[in-house]
């Protein structure tokens, strides 16, 4: 029952300390409100100069292109008839992918946060053997280790 004591506390709080405390939590949400629109703002400043620089390069996060991806027939045999089938050790899949085949240290800056990182690091992170740098997280970045989903 330790557990109803803060709560019998708050119940024989007087009318003063209510008011007192009423006020001194709104000045710490306003002091965090103002923190996280700034931080808003920052981040679609942010945006709105790369989705800008994308425009006058002719590049933007949702163009599209024509490509062609092989012959009439390749498309009947299906995606597993030209690559095989896919692995169901999925963590080993992804492992892979990210940390040991082809492209795995190839940098890329991302066009939402502007961040430059590469397939491994994002696999480290996320899989709890690397911290997230500062840089990593800006514009209010938050990266969330498998653990914790």
């Amino acid at each position: 029952l330790s557990h109803i004591q803060p709560l019998r506390w708050i119940a024989a709080m007087e009318h003063a300390a209510v008011v007192k405390t009423s006020e001194l939590f709104a000045s710490g949400l306003q002091r965090m409100l103002g923190e996280a629109v700034g931080k808003l703002r920052a981040s679609l400043e942010a945006m709105d100069a790369k989705a800008k620089e994308g425009s006058s390069t002719g590049q933007s996060k949702f163009a599209t292109f024509k490509m062609s991806a092989g012959r009439v027939e390749d498309f009947y045999k299906g995606l597993q008839g030209r690559v095989g089938s896919p692995s169901l050790d999925f963590l080993h899949s992804m492992e892979a992918e990210h940390c040991r085949k082809g492209g795995c240290d190839a940098q890329f800056t991302t066009g939402n946060y502007g961040i430059t990182t590469t397939a491994r690091r994002e696999w480290e992170i996320v899989m709890g053997a690397e911290e997230p740098t500062e840089e990593e997280c800006k514009f209010g970045r938050v990266l969330h280790k498998l653990s914790e989903l």
